[in-house]
């Protein structure tokens, strides 16, 4: 049986390899690598970036930014308000419309 293609076969290995500059409150800057996000979350006029680790770091991008540079990979706009890394996807419940990642935590999901 042949099964139809799907656009996630055609991910980009290199865009998880990207690091995204952070800028700590010391004014230090630190690099994240992507494939540690596990989602970003649109909070007034900044991001909240909430990696593998639990720790959560502030961005002054908008959430519109970050999906132009990472929606094309492992990482999806579920909601106006969050973008998702597909790898810390555990279910995705369509009738409660939510997306559950693998530490428990639920994400609202719109599309």
């Amino acid at each position: 049986m042949k099964y139809p293609h799907h656009p996630l076969l055609d991910m980009d290995i290199l865009s998880m390899q990207m690091r995204l500059p952070i800028i700590l409150p010391n004014a230090n800057i630190k690099m994240i690598p992507c494939y540690k996000i596990r989602f970003i979350k649109a909070s007034r006029n900044y991001s909240e970036i909430t990696v593998a680790s639990g720790e959560v770091y502030i961005h002054t991008s908008c959430l519109k930014s970050f999906a132009i540079r990472l929606c094309d990979s492992y990482f999806i706009r579920c909601h106006k308000s969050f973008i998702v890394n597909i790898l810390f996807v555990d279910e995705i419940r369509r009738k409660d419309k939510q997306i559950v990642l693998d530490d428990g935590s639920i994400l609202p999901c719109s599309t």
